[in-house]
């Protein structure tokens, strides 16, 4: 009988937490446009022979 009561207020209070509080709203928050400038800042080709060699 007390463990019935016990689990009974269990549940109850698990979906009171659950159902009791509504969700935060967010608001979205606009992301700052990045300018490139005029400057190169650096230039480069890829090939087999720029690879990276262990020792």
């Amino acid at each position: 009988m007390k463990r019935k009561i016990v689990i009974t207020l269990i549940l109850v209070s698990t979906f009171l937490a659950a159902c009791g509080t509504s969700a935060p709203t967010t608001e979205a928050t606009p992301i700052p446009t990045v300018e490139a400038g005029d400057i190169i800042i650096a230039e480069g080709s890829w090939s087999r022979s720029n690879s990276l060699k262990f020792p």
